[in-house]
């Protein structure tokens, strides 16, 4: 076992035992009900940035609905190539996983329907929060930050897409065993030895699923998470481009809004109604009902605008064309990687277009009009290419015409 790997398992041991200990020695229910959500909660959190720190590109599509109404958010970052740092000590994460997170909405409802029908079964706890909070949660922080240097140090993020690090399965399972112990713990005797065999018994799921996470002990990962493609990198011309056209980010910003309450209206109002039946049916209880309404009002939006927001951003904010004598380049800054190239002898024919990027009402009144024409690069044999947010079309049209092998 390497050193790393034995301190996480030392890690893992020390969190179960300071819950068992803990409880044990007269601690509150309620103390240990909240040790095991905030470990559902970090542990999913988790599981979503790992996905996004798998480096190989994923061989299938993220899943999709029948109306596939994700689809167009889908394509803004699929096809990206690069990565980004977003702390020193974490692994970069690839803004092409993005899909493969929001992907999980659909595990996101049925964790919300086992996260409603368990709050509708809570008793209510006695006392308040104990002393064993404090180190319960400083070593839920430590294990979850071990898990993730542990794999990123032995090489797992580096062979693994962001289908394979991690199935949605575990989002499930974490979290049926978190409301399962919470429900059970609410409903035990604040006597010391039933609280503390109540902890020991759902220490013991808990425990075999870290150790998997860990890769360690009787119950190693059942699942191989290398898999997935690398990409080939891309040929661009050597020398400075001869012109070189940004995107306007003041463009993609409005397009991000526009998008952003788009999404924000179409899941607010499905997690509304999916919770609200969930909650009917389940209790039967007009209270229930309102509360389940009310959460699902109150977070459906922030998560679909802040998501939707992401995603525009890092999909076209940072992209630049540098126009050279042979190729059309689409360059992203932030993550100093090449997207894609076009030999300029492959275009047939580039041109701005008339129909300006813009939010209306019936197609006639503009209330977010984006003051941008875009310009479509018509490639022989081969998908047009139209870029939507340029600062200045017209410059990015004329430049490529004026290329030496333009046709």
């Amino acid at each position: 076992m390497r050193r790393g790997t034995a301190g996480l398992v030392g890690v893992v041991l020390a969190l179960n035992a300071t819950l068992v200990v803990g409880a044990l020695f007269s601690e509150r229910a309620l103390t240990i009900a909240v040790v095991f959500a905030l470990d559902a909660v970090a542990g999913i959190a988790r599981l979503l940035y790992e996905r996004l720190a798998a480096e190989r590109a994923s061989t299938a599509p993220p899943a999709m609905t029948p109306l596939r109404f994700l689809e167009p958010l889908y394509e803004m970052v699929a096809d990206k190539r690069g990565s980004v740092r977003v702390a020193a000590r974490f692994p970069s994460v690839s803004p092409r996983n993005l899909p493969y997170v929001v992907d999980q909405w659909v595990v996101c409802f049925a964790v919300f329907s086992v996260v409603v029908l368990a709050w509708t079964a809570l008793e209510p706890f006695e006392g308040g929060l104990g002393p064993t909070l404090l180190p319960a949660v400083l070593l839920v922080a430590a294990k979850h930050d071990r898990i993730v240097q542990t794999w990123a140090a032995a090489g797992r993020y580096a062979t693994a897409s962001a289908r394979t690090v991690r199935p949605s399965r575990d989002i499930v399972y974490s979290t049926v065993v978190a409301c399962v112990a919470v429900w059970s713990l609410s409903r035990t005797p604040s006597d010391p030895a039933q609280v503390t065999a109540a902890t020991a018994l759902f220490c013991l799921p808990k425990f075999a699923f870290e150790c998997r996470e860990c890769g360690v002990g009787p119950w190693p990962l059942t699942f191989d998470p290398a898999g997935g493609a690398t990409l080939d990198p891309l040929s661009i011309p050597d020398g400075p481009p001869r012109a070189t056209v940004q995107n306007d980010r003041g463009v993609v910003r409005a397009w991000a809004v526009h998008d952003a309450l788009s999404y924000a209206v179409l899941f607010a109002t499905s997690l509304t109604g999916f919770l609200g039946t969930v909650a009917v049916l389940g209790s039967g209880s007009l209270r229930v009902t309102l509360w389940a309404v009310a959460i699902a009002l109150l977070a459906a939006p922030p998560v679909a605008v802040l998501t939707v927001v992401a995603v525009v951003w890092l999909g076209h904010a940072n992209e630049e064309y540098r126009v050279y004598d042979d190729a059309l380049v689409a360059y992203d800054s932030l993550l100093d990687e090449p997207q894609w190239v076009v030999p300029v002898e492959d275009i047939s024919s580039v041109s701005v277009g008339d129909d300006p990027l813009g939010w209306t009402i019936l197609g006639l009144v503009h209330v977010l009009p984006f003051e941008t024409y875009p310009v479509v690069v018509e490639r022989e044999g081969g998908d047009d290419v139209r870029l939507s947010a340029l600062a200045d079309p017209a410059a990015l049209a004329s430049a490529v015409r004026a290329s030496p092998r333009s046709r």
